[in-house]
């Protein structure tokens, strides 16, 4: 992972906790990145075309942008920062994902910063779930719990598959977990969940035991050429049997990661909001921040 010399934080709303500024600002510290802090405004009246005229809600349009620029301002000298470090902006649109999707071009920036949303019913699919699929940027979806001083981070990795793609982005999670552990000090954990059909087994097509064994042995022989770069010894490998949500969730806590890296190719439509992918069954229940990376 190359340098984070720019970060792009998205703001919650006011009166919320600045969760994703609060972690930008400590990578700032330790890494010099430049932050730039976007906050979003919008109201129903500017919909309403034929209730206000254009006057009225361009009136509307500056005194929410002017309002939305004090309050970053202010934020930004109460957390002593300098502004030379950080730009501001105010966007004034509903459609958050949209947006950052499009600003968030990998020649301008490096990261994006955001709290972390995990509610999800089965006609709304939330703001993250959309960049997860869409944002061409690392993504960095902050829990807002604190780090530890020498923090863990899990690297998630899928060797399901030893073609050139998914070695490449195994590297990326990899590369980019260790960049994060030398930035704050801390330790590179690697998991990788060895999924077994249950109904093969059921049905005594293949005794599951022996199929994650091998498994796991196979695993093993990927693992040893994968890690070998990044000194990363056999002890913090972690290779469970089970669902890739509930295996991953469940080393996380076991090792008290704070932060999970993992790679994510999106499925679209339908078929991805009701099946789901690994990245977003990962993050329904993670008790840590995470970090997405696209192929």
């Amino acid at each position: 992972m190359k340098s984070l010399e720019r970060a792009l934080v998205v703001m919650d709303k006011p009166k919320h906790p600045q969760t994703a500024f609060a972690r930008a600002l400590s990578l700032q510290k330790l890494a010099a990145t430049h932050l730039h802090l976007v906050s979003f405004v919008h109201h129903p009246m500017l919909d309403q075309v034929d209730a206000f005229d254009t006057h009225q809600r361009n009136q509307l349009k500056q005194g929410m942008i002017r309002e939305r620029t004090q309050w970053l301002r202010a934020l930004v000298l109460d957390a002593c920062a300098a502004f030379d470090d950080i730009a501001i902006e105010v966007a004034l649109t509903k459609a958050l994902a949209q947006w950052v999707t499009k600003k968030a071009d990998p020649a301008d920036f490096d990261l994006v910063v955001k709290s972390v949303h995990r509610s999800r019913t089965f006609t709304h699919t939330p703001t993250d779930w959309l960049l997860l699929r869409d944002c061409r940027v690392p993504l960095l979806l902050v829990d807002g719990r604190k780090w530890a001083k020498k923090p863990v981070i899990l690297a998630t990795l899928d060797l399901n598959r030893i073609d050139t793609a998914h070695q490449t982005l195994n590297r990326k999670v990899l590369d980019a977990a260790h960049h994060f552990a030398t930035t704050y000090g801390g330790e590179v954990h690697c998991v990788y969940a060895i999924e077994i059909s249950h109904v093969l087994a059921d049905l005594d097509i293949i005794d599951a035991r022996k199929a994650a064994k091998r498994t796991r042995e196979r695993a093993k022989k990927h693992l040893r050429e994968l890690l070998a770069p990044y000194s990363i010894p056999l002890s913090r490998v972690h290779l469970p049997t089970g669902k890739v949500g509930h295996a991953v969730n469940g080393i996380a806590h076991k090792v008290n990661a704070n932060l999970v890296v993992m790679g994510t190719t999106a499925r679209k439509g339908v078929k991805g909001l009701v099946i789901g992918n690994s990245a977003e069954r990962v993050l329904a229940k993670l008790p840590c921040d995470v970090l997405a990376l696209k192929p």
